[in-house]
């Protein structure tokens, strides 16, 4: 993990891109106002980044046939539609050891947390969880979010929050 400030991670195209790339594995939170791990001056936002919906980038972490899913995905999903897995075992009991949830009986979501923007650490994990999606929402990330009592299929967040993608395929 390392702090957007340290030195030598802000390039001099004022973005984390090279860094990035050079360093795949590291964690880049933010402090600062800007909540975004890419940059630290909101005019080099970049808004395309894991493409624009119908063109997948370079960038996007998903593997070949997949991508980071599109804006409002999962916009259908509301609290009436889900059922609690609890150890695996199906139940209707709204708590926090409650592991994850399932949608239709199609496909089954973790409780994995996030990683947070300011210190880079993990927290949530077993409560809450949130997945990005590809539009941005201004300076702001976006996404679906979830915890054992609540579904926002419309969340924003920092852009240096450390979000699951759930990759969709093309």
């Amino acid at each position: 993990m390392v702090d957007i400030t340290a030195g030598g991670i802000v390039g001099k195209e004022n973005t984390t891109l090279v860094y990035a790339i050079q360093h795949p594995l590291s964690c880049i939170y933010n402090t600062g106002d800007s909540r975004d791990w890419y940059t630290q001056d909101e005019s080099y936002l970049n808004n395309t980044l894991w493409g624009e919906g119908t063109v997948k980038s370079n960038y996007d972490p998903c593997p070949q046939g997949w991508r980071v899913p599109a804006d409002k995905t999962w916009g259908d999903y509301v609290l009436s539609t889900t059922q609690y897995y609890s150890m695996g075992a199906p139940g209707a009991e709204v708590r926090h050891q409650t592991n994850g949830r399932v949608y239709a009986s199609l496909t089954w979501y973790p409780a994995c947390g996030n990683r947070n923007r300011e210190s880079g650490l993990i927290s949530s994990v077993g409560y809450s969880t949130a997945f990005w999606e590809i539009t941005p929402l201004g300076v702001w990330g976006r996404g679906v979010y979830f915890d054992m009592t609540t579904i926002n299929p419309n969340t924003s967040g920092s852009r240096a929050n450390g979000m699951v993608v759930r990759c969709v395929q093309e």
